[in-house]
Order: C-alpha cells, then structure tokens, then sequence
C-alpha cells in the first residue's frame, strides 16, 4: 500500500503553507501545473488557503493517486513546482529538498521518477486551468447570489419580517457568499472588493428594513417593500457581475 502516512501529509501541508502568497487560489493551482486535468478535477475545491492546501495533499497522497499507473507520482510534481515557486535560494526550497529525499528513501522512490522542476510553458498552462476554475468559482457564487434575490422576490415583501426563517435563511445565505468571496480576494482584480462591499451594504440594508416590520403604518410598510425591492435589485445586478 503506497501512500503518504499522517506526519507525512501534515509536514507537506505545513510546509506548503509558508510559501509566498499562498492564499491566492493562482498560486495554489500553479502546485499542480504538470498533472493532467482530469487529476486536478479529482481534488475537491476548497475555499481557504489552508483547506485547499488539505485536499490537494490528502488526494494526491492518497493510495488511489499516490503512484499512477505510469509509474509518476503527482505528490512529488506539486513539491518540484513549490520549489520553482521559492527559487534555490530559499531556506523553504531546502526543507522541501529535505522532506522529498526523505518521502523517496521512505518508500523506495528512484531518481528517474522524480521530476525536473517545471518549465515556464509548463506553469503558463496550470496558470490557464486555475483562471478556468477562478471563473467557475465566482460564477457559481453569481448563481447562488441570484438563488437568494430569487427567494427574497418571491416572499410577500409587505409581511416579510426580520424573525421569519426566510429572512434569517436570506441574510445566512448571503453571510456564507461574502465569506467564500472573501477568500478569492486578488489584488490584481478589484471587483471583488467592490462586489463583496456591495453584499455588505444590502445585508444592512435589508437589517433597516426588517427592524420596520413592526411598524403598522401603511406608509412605513410601503418603505419597507421599496427598501426589499431595492434589495433584490442589487442583489440581481451582482449576481450577473460574477456570472460574465
């Protein structure tokens, strides 16, 4: 049985952990610039750096992907690409010298089935796939945000209340978008900012108008259905934003 045992996934996620700009969701996919997509696919997509981190180690070195049946084991590309990433200068290209040598002499791994550190070509091809599935991120929150306006529209915004669990369920829902946005923040795209500001503001937003449900006025409860409707308009708007 051939796998990565406990220590050895925590050290390599440990060690993974500490390279620059980790937290860009770029960097983490340009670790698995070389594997075939229909590999990458098989990890599952976490939101965090370090949750990210988790799963690519915990799949690949798993017994299922540890060693394909090429004879390759993947584990080893995502180290050589972590090394290219800190340049041979780094004290973080000797330790993960130190952790490979060590992963080869424990399970009998030779020299011909470790890789050369990857070309340019090779990290401008993963740089393609990890903007492909950056896309498909925000594009799946566009969809979720659109699932929330839909919801909001449908409830009888005259009655809505802020202790009904359709409200409670609306500002949960859009607590959980703003956190998964949160962490593809990127500073060479701006919109996210702007985008997850945007989320805060109808949160508050829709806090103002639920605190009115109190209010027996007719006028008020005319406010009250302006400031909902408002609501779902902007939420609608963002939603179409992410899923350009």
């Amino acid at each position: 049985m051939e796998q990565l045992a406990g220590h050895e996934v925590q050290a390599l996620i440990t060690l993974l952990s500490k390279i620059p700009d980790i937290h860009q969701p770029g960097e983490r996919y340009g670790l698995l610039a070389g594997l075939s997509q229909d590999l990458i696919n098989v990890i599952p997509v976490n939101n965090g750096a370090l949750s990210h981190l988790t799963s690519i180690v915990t799949t690949l070195g798993s017994e299922a992907y540890f060693r394909l049946n090429d004879g390759t084991y993947p584990i080893i590309t995502v180290i050589r690409n972590a090394q290219r990433k800190v340049g041979e200068q780094s004290y973080l290209f000797d330790n993960l010298q130190g952790f490979l040598d060590t992963l080869c002499q424990q399970h009998s791994i030779t020299n011909q089935s470790v890789p050369l550190i990857l070309s340019e070509r090779s990290l401008n091809v993963a740089q393609k796939s990890a903007s492909h599935v950056y896309k498909q991120t925000t594009q799946t929150y566009g969809a979720k945000l659109k699932a929330i306006a839909d919801l909001l529209w449908h409830e009888d915004l005259f009655t809505l209340t802020k202790d009904s669990f359709t409200f409670k369920t609306i500002i949960a829902q859009l607590k959980a978008v703003a956190e998964g946005l949160d962490t593809l923040k990127d500073p060479d795209n701006a919109n996210i900012d702007l985008i997850l500001n945007e989320i805060y503001d109808v949160i508050s937003r829709l806090h103002i108008a639920g605190e009115r449900s109190l209010e027996q006025k007719f006028a008020i409860r005319t406010v009250r259905y302006e400031e909902f409707k408002e609501c779902y308009r902007r939420l609608k708007a963002l939603a179409t934003l992410l899923v350009k």
